[in-house]
């Protein structure tokens, strides 16, 4: 499938559809002349076939009463009038009327919602052409609202992490004002911040003087990885990486975690983790770290800006 990314495809799109519209017209307009010229020979067949006939009886009324060759004639024209007149109406039958039903019930199909429906390519007579068109322009209209349909459900995607971003901010600098200490303010965030990647697990910790980051509060993570992280140096793997750079930072690979932790962080799961540094006036105070989905998060720069934002506000 064919992905929209750009919003100017969309006349190129309307322009294509109308050159297609447009042949289409110009093919059926052709396929009538081939018919036509068919019927056109059957029906110039019998009126010579008539002619004859008219002409052989001229003759008979002039010949003796006795004589048979101009009966046996007549007889043999009039054998093949009765051919050529079945062969025009099967003719007419076969190349129009019955794919002109078909083409009635694919259109009844479609205004029905059926618009995955196709006309038959196969016995369509003079019309086959003309529906092998149409099928190539259903598959292209098909392709372009499967774009559409993708795009305004990205779209959507995105509309929705602006608000709960907008939100988090929100919530941020509404609740340094209410909060009853650091631990609750940071604590409410954490599962802020969980909502907006839907974060399998997390935790904040806070930088101590000792150079020890101290484990504040956490979810979604067994007791024996809250007892390994309640102290650990904070020069240590990634965290490290983002208390130094001050800058939010992601791993893609938790093996290395999980063998300073001891065990898996959120069982089997193929997790990938956030880094993000709180600061203030430059300074790293804490981290927030969280245990996102491989499958599901996908990590760019509006959401490291966001993250970015949270931190030093919350820092």
């Amino acid at each position: 499938m064919t992905t929209l990314t750009e919003s100017s495809k969309t006349p190129d799109m309307a322009n294509g559809l109308f050159v297609k519209l447009g042949k289409m017209l110009l093919i059926g307009h052709g396929i009538s002349n081939s018919a036509s010229h068919r019927f056109r020979y059957l029906l110039i067949s019998l009126g010579v076939i008539f002619t004859l006939q008219l002409v052989t009886l001229f003759f008979h009324s002039n010949q003796p009463s006795n004589s048979q060759f101009p009966l046996l004639i007549t007889t043999i024209l009039a054998v093949f009038g009765v051919v050529l007149l079945f062969a025009l109406v099967s003719t007419f039958y076969r190349d129009l009327l019955e794919p002109t039903d078909r083409f009635k019930q694919w259109s009844d199909d479609v205004r029905s919602g059926g618009f995955d429906t196709r006309l038959p390519e196969d016995g369509m007579g003079e019309l086959q052409q003309t529906s092998t068109d149409i099928n190539n322009l259903m598959n292209y209209l098909e392709a372009v609202f499967d774009d559409m349909e993708f795009e305004v459900k990205r779209q959507t995607v995105q509309f929705e992490q602006k608000n709960r971003s907008l939100q988090l901010l929100y919530d941020i600098a509404t609740g340094i004002n209410t909060s009853r200490n650091l631990n609750d303010l940071l604590t409410r965030f954490l599962h802020s911040m969980r909502n907006i990647v839907n974060a399998r697990a997390g935790m904040v910790r806070l930088i101590q003087d000792n150079g020890e980051m101290k484990l504040v509060s956490s979810f979604g993570l067994s007791d024996e990885v809250i007892e390994n992280e309640q102290n650990v140096p904070v020069k240590r793997c990634l965290c490290g990486t983002a208390a130094t750079s001050g800058k939010v930072q992601m791993q893609l690979d938790l093996k290395q975690c999980h063998q300073i932790i001891g065990t898996p962080i959120v069982g089997d799961e193929e997790l990938e983790m956030l880094a993000v540094p709180l600061q203030y006036h430059g300074k790293t105070l804490g981290i927030y770290n969280l245990f996102v989905s491989s499958a599901e998060f996908y990590s760019d720069d509006e959401f490291r800006s966001l993250f970015a934002s949270v931190g030093q506000h919350l820092g």
